[in-house]
């Protein structure tokens, strides 16, 4: 396992104890990756998800937390903004080069690591998230065993639901692709299958926040951010968002 904290990189277990799978982060980690949320409408995107984790942070007392496969960087603003100490897990050290930004920071520490079994002991971290993840993971249920193992009060992730329009989605993956150019198939999961994970873990869903009530990659095509932003308005004030909306995030403390 090797740690970077501030400028330092420190082995602290041998890296050959790293499982040799290509886990889903080595690809949210590139430059490449972070086009699909560059320019207006990718910024819509990550604002949109950034606010739901802020009205979290707001309801829950944290302190510390764990980003599993966070090397996106889409999460460590919002928590250091928020004055937590946060650890991001990355299943590769080149995981952490869109993180660079934030090595001279003492509240910022970089793990190079397995997701899991991750190598910390029960509750370690108040909070541990994990985003863009659980839709490319097929043993997610790990994922979340792991996260819930690991954290003292709360977990927060996101998934993509199963719904009619995710499904058209998946069958129209190859015109998804010649839009997005670099998107990935991905899993859905049911809410009631998300339920019984965290529930046999003892703990048990707090929020769940739709984000949008199109496809992204609808949003992606038109390339009209008003547009996006007064459709999804209105779908949310009309309810239609929380009724179908995804991708969604998840809240969940323990009892």
């Amino acid at each position: 396992m090797l740690v970077i904290n501030g400028s330092a990189i420190v082995t602290v277990a041998t890296a050959s104890n790293l499982d040799q799978r290509v886990w889903p982060d080595v690809h949210s980690s590139t430059d490449s990756y972070a086009t699909r949320f560059a320019g207006p409408v990718g910024q819509y995107f990550v604002n949109v998800q950034s606010e739901a984790i802020r009205r979290q942070l707001q309801i829950h007392r944290i302190a510390s937390a764990l980003d599993i496969g966070g090397g996106h960087g889409q999460i460590l603003p919002v928590l250091v903004d928020s004055e937590i100490a946060t650890t991001v897990v990355g299943s590769k050290l080149k995981c952490e080069q869109r993180l660079a930004n934030y090595r001279d920071r003492a509240d910022y520490t970089f793990v190079e690591s397995n997701l899991f079994p991750l190598e910390y002991g029960d509750s370690s971290f108040d909070l541990v998230l994990s985003f863009r993840m659980i839709s490319h993971l097929h043993d997610w249920p790990c994922l979340i065993d792991e996260m819930c193992r690991t954290a003292r009060t709360t977990i927060m992730f996101d998934f993509a639901p199963t719904s009619l329009l995710r499904f058209l989605s998946g069958l129209t993956f190859s015109v998804k692709n010649l839009v997005e150019k670099n998107t990935r198939r991905f899993l859905t999961q049911r809410l009631s299958e998300i339920d019984e994970v965290v529930a046999r873990n003892g703990f048990r869903v707090s929020s769940v926040y739709r984000q949008f009530a199109l496809p992204m990659a609808l949003h992606r095509l038109i390339k009209m951010p008003r547009i996006t932003g007064s459709v999804e308005s209105i779908s949310r004030t009309c309810g239609v968002t929380n009724r179908i909306g995804g991708p969604v995030i998840i809240t969940a403390t323990r009892h």
